[in-house]
């Protein structure tokens, strides 16, 4: 994958692996952060053949894990996919059985309204999986470390080569830490972009991919 941002060295080769874009001005951590919200033009994806991608599809951006609050619906619409791909007949009969079986009880308190209400029985498997409102358990969403982590489990699992966008992640981690999920990274064939807010003097470039824009504009790479 290949990273433009306007007006900015491309960041070329970014496949696998943990990158920190740092920066010392304000005016480009926000461009940044926007530009991967899709709220700005100025930062654009490339595959290894200089072909656009679309940014929504290829881009999971989750901001700051100190503010994470869940899965997003398109992580939990992959992860039912996949459960609803696995399910042999009698999984789906007992399902469809199950669920006929609460509607028929809803529907028998819809007569005690003088109102002449029904229940859609015709309900697929992919929308019994949906009500079922599927989450995380919240002793998860506490540690960016585990976050993290858990993320990238995530896109393994469903197997989603998207990249991980967040902010701040290094402000959390140890140096070990960020190792760990850097290797995890190349291990997996998955790339996570981590948008900081820092001085040049105590970046993080012996752990992983770095790159810097200072306060004038100019940038850095190692």
């Amino acid at each position: 994958m290949i990273i433009s941002y306007e007006n900015h060295d491309a960041i070329n080769d970014f496949n696998s692996g943990l990158m920190i874009m740092a920066t010392s001005n304000h005016t480009v951590l926000l461009e940044l952060i926007n530009g991967f919200r899709e709220r700005n033009n100025l930062i654009r994806i490339f595959d290894d053949k200089y072909e656009e991608l679309y940014l929504k599809k290829y881009v999971d951006f989750y901001g700051d894990l100190i503010n994470f609050s869940g899965l997003s619906s398109k992580n939990i619409t992959a992860i039912i996919n996949k459960i609803i791909a696995g399910l042999g007949n009698d999984d789906i009969n007992n399902l469809q059985h199950h669920n006929i079986e609460i509607r028929k009880a809803i529907q028998s308190h819809l007569f005690m309204i003088d109102v002449p209400l029904t229940v859609d029985f015709d309900v697929s498997i992919l929308e019994i999986f949906k009500n079922a409102k599927i989450h995380l358990e919240d002793d998860i969403i506490d540690d960016p470390y585990d976050i993290i982590n858990l993320l990238i489990r995530l896109n393994i699992e469903i197997d989603d080569k998207s990249m991980i966008v967040v902010s701040n992640l290094a402000n959390y981690l140890d140096d070990n830490q960020l190792a760990d999920i850097h290797s995890l990274c190349i291990e997996s064939g998955l790339s996570i972009l981590d948008i900081e807010y820092e001085n040049l003097s105590i970046n993080r470039s012996s752990t992983c991919r770095y790159y810097f824009i200072d306060n004038d504009f100019v940038d850095w790479q190692y």
